[in-house]
């Protein structure tokens, strides 16, 4: 057996991509979480792409680039959250959503179907953006008009108020998929912004477009760029045919590597690596003493696009910006966290499942590592010596559990991370050590062969007590959002969290079968008013669905 890692194969063909982006909410206050659900759509066909694995996020205002965020797609669908900066200005946004395909496209706009605006408010500071807001009286506030989203049919929304019960049915003959967000309306008024059905009567337009090579679609994952920064032309010629790798620690499933080019190019092409991680870099055959580094180019196109309408603000406005204010700081202080339900995640499938993993406490334990290897874990060969170093490498087996020869090195992890000075593994403390799994068949990683994987796995998870040679640096790297649901069904009678949640429920990622339902029970928060119902999103086949409806709690 072979496990591949990497290859990322796929169609060549150019698809015109175009994403329709929903978030929770339209109105939010510096620090608020942005609930984002997004739809890839193929503007050609108007079904979903199945071509992009990453989504990438910009927030504008009228003074530029603010945050950026990353979502992972899978069959044109995906879901995310980032958390405004507590000292964003009181202004308007653009939130900006492409892929690496859209890179490719002649005149791409960048802010047409790509973009969606939020007003957010600063209620613990006087800062707002630049000719970005607009302060009017009371009664001009109330006569302002907002856009009104175009309606879809296909579903039904019922709500029961006494209970809680949200039920969304469909009428569509194919299945729905969809976003569903329930918010509590406060008076502010919306930005203006299309719905599904208005973004699907424009995306028709949008299929005839030139492309122009230069970005390599991002079939499997995000494909991060760098270079070995600070490295003279002779550390680089003494790199040739070496690699670059990688990895973070914990579940040893974010492991890659990339060739050197002869200008200290890489490319690491990755099944997308899943939150904010701490990146361990190891360039292969670099001597320590050598002043150069591995960087990561800026993934971000920094998009140009207008300025969004200004904001109205109004001090008619102040008791809803101060409920929401407040309602902010309680979720940031309080379990915030448990308030949400996690999807599953599509991990790079490097290792496998099949594997032998020996318990070190199911054994008697043993001070020094080679006790461990020599009483009981025969599978493991250790050559060599302390002078010349020594080579830790694992028995192969073919598919029938027999004996084959290796003629390339073993990959040797510690919690995940490529460790190939072996005497490092060799002087390490096992007590420190929960287990050691071993994968005795070869694994591709890139286009690097290695003989088998034995995996040491630590009870911490995060290589306590190893020092890291000077070749390897760490860095902080900023991968694709957990999909979550915001269900808060942890808030109960007695959890002491004081309940004033503005969202109230958001679930992103909701499949209705043709002609079936979905149903939901939404934690009311302790509070009365207004709330709101929306549901959308896209049929299979591209046929848009959108539902709006307010209720009230007395």
């Amino acid at each position: 057996m072979i496990c591949f890692a990497g290859l990322g194969l796929a169609a060549e063909g150019r698809v015109a991509e175009r994403t329709y982006l929903t978030t929770d909410r339209d109105v939010y206050v510096a620090g608020d979480r942005v609930w984002c659900s997004a739809f890839c759509m193929d503007a050609a066909t108007g079904r979903y792409s199945g071509v992009s694995a990453v989504l990438y996020l910009e927030l504008h205002s009228a003074e530029g680039m603010v945050q950026t965020a990353k979502i992972a797609l899978r069959d044109g669908r995906g879901a995310g959250c980032f958390t405004l900066l507590a000292g964003l200005p009181t202004g308007n946004y653009r939130i900006v959503a492409y892929t690496a395909q859209n890179r490719n496209e002649t005149g791409y706009d960048y802010e047409g179907l790509a973009s969606r605006t939020i007003s957010v408010f600063n209620v613990l500071s006087k800062s707002r953006v630049k000719g970005g807001v607009k302060v009017v009286v009371a009664d001009e506030y109330g006569a302002a008009e907002t856009a009104s989203p175009q309606a879809g049919e296909g579903i039904s929304v019922f709500f029961s108020r006494e209970d809680g019960l949200l039920r969304v049915a469909s009428t569509r003959d194919d299945r729905a998929r969809l976003s569903v967000s329930v918010y509590h309306e406060d008076g502010i008024r919306h930005p203006g912004n299309v719905s599904a059905p208005g973004f699907a009567s424009r995306l028709k337009g949008a299929g005839s477009v030139s492309f122009v090579p230069g970005f390599v679609p991002e079939y499997e994952g995000e494909l991060i760029k760098g270079r070995i920064a600070g490295a003279s032309p002779e550390v680089l010629a003494g790199l040739k045919g070496k690699y670059a790798f990688i990895s973070a620690p914990g579940d040893g499933f974010d492991i890659y590597c990339s060739p050197i080019g002869a200008d200290g190019s890489v490319s690491f092409r990755t099944g997308n690596i899943y939150g904010d991680r701490d990146l361990v870099c190891e360039i292969e055959g670099l001597d320590s003493t050598a002043a150069c580094h591995l960087e990561f180019e800026d993934p971000f196109v920094g998009a140009k696009v207008s300025d969004p309408a200004p904001l109205l603000l109004s001090e008619c406005l102040a008791p809803a910006l101060e409920k929401r204010g407040t309602a902010m700081q309680i979720e940031r202080r309080f379990m915030s966290d448990t308030l949400m339900s996690w999807f599953r995640v599509r991990h790079n499938t490097f290792l496998g499942s099949e594997r032998t993993s020996f318990i070190l406490d199911d054994y008697t334990r043993f001070p020094l590592m080679k006790e461990v290897f020599t009483e009981f874990i025969h599978q493991i060969k250790v050559s060599g010596n302390a002078r010349r170093g020594r080579t830790i490498s694992i028995a192969l087996e073919d598919t029938y559990g027999r004996s084959i020869p290796s003629t390339n090195p073993t990959l040797v992890l510690l919690d995940g991370v490529p460790v190939f000075n072996h005497d490092k593994i060799y002087d390490y403390d096992p007590l420190l050590v929960k287990r050691i799994d071993l994968y005795p068949y070869p694994h591709l990683v890139g286009t690097r062969f290695f003989d088998g994987v034995i995996n040491f796995v630590t009870y911490k998870g995060n290589m306590p007590s190893y020092t890291f040679d000077g070749n390897v640096r760490i860095v902080n790297f900023n991968g694709v959002s957990f999909p979550q649901a915001y269900t808060c069904s942890s808030v109960g009678p007695d959890s002491g969290y004081p309940d004033y949640r503005q969202t109230i429920y958001w679930d992103p990622l909701v499949e209705i079968s043709a002609g079936g339902s979905y149903e939901a029970q939404v934690k009311l928060p302790d509070y009365k008013g207004e709330f709101t119902v929306v549901v959308e999103g896209f049929c299979s086949d591209g046929t848009p669905v959108y539902q709006k409806n307010t209720f009230c709690i007395d």
